[in-house]
Parts: C-alpha cells; structure tokens; sequence
C-alpha cells in the first residue's frame, strides 16, 4: 500500500525519482533528500497540477505570460511558460486543446497562493468559456 502525501504524490514515487537520478548520475554524490532527513536539512517542494480543455489554451497561456511579466520573471520557451513568484512557480503547458498547470512551493501556504494567484488570473481571462481552474483537494463548480 502507498501512503499519499497529498499535493507532493506518492513516497514511493519520490523514492523512485531519487534513485533514478542517482543511477544517471553516479559520479555526482547525489545526496537525496531522503539521505538528508537524518540531519534535519530537507526542503522537500510540494505540486500540485491540473489540466483544463480550451480550444485558447496557447491564447491564454500567452495573455498569462504577457501580464505576469510586468510584475515577476516569466520565461517561455515554445509551448511551454514558468512563472516565478516569491511563495513558488507555475508551469504552463500548453499542448493544443490541453492547458496544463504545475505549481510548485516549499509550504501548503504558498502552494495555495500560486494556485489561486494563476488560476484566479485564468479564469477572468477566460470568462467567456466559464473556464474553471480547480487544483487537487479543491471543491468546484464545472
């Protein structure tokens, strides 16, 4: 049986990534986060992420990257956009009818700040579709 950490996924899975990342990298001394709890010095980063079907999923992805980049370093490279805010980042995907969101930050606070922070954002973008934004462990109207 997994046990679910909630917005971070399963344990297993992080476990899986590490040893993935060590076996590329056996040369480099990876240190997992893992290996780290023992002396107390690990961050583990929490995601969430949701997708969303709008025929404008590259339209809004663009209109996002160009009002965020005002105010915070946004960078894009072809379909896809980071979002870097003070409390974490959003990622954007934008994979023709398919808009993919992933946030991540290092506590549930911030976690939930750049969820509502991007997806309050879309859904005044995209008011005349009612497009809905709602995030894992989030209760919404579709």
């Amino acid at each position: 049986m997994q046990q679910d950490f909630g917005h971070s996924g399963t344990f297993i899975h992080y476990i899986e990534e590490i040893n993935q990342i060590k076996r590329a990298n056996p040369a480099n001394n990876v240190v997992s986060c893992w290996d780290q709890l023992k002396i107390g010095n690990c961050q583990m980063t929490l995601t969430s992420h949701v997708s969303m079907s709008t025929p404008k999923a590259d339209g809004y992805m663009t209109q996002l990257s160009k009002h965020f980049a005002h105010k915070i370093k946004v960078e894009r490279t072809g379909n896809a956009v980071v979002f870097h805010f003070s409390a974490g980042t959003v990622q954007a995907l934008a994979e023709g009818d398919l808009l993919t969101l992933s946030a991540q930050a290092k506590t549930a606070e911030h976690l939930h700040e750049v969820e509502n922070i991007v997806g309050s954002h879309l859904e005044r973008f995209a008011f005349r579709e009612n497009l809905r934004v709602t995030w894992p462990g989030e209760t919404g109207v579709e």
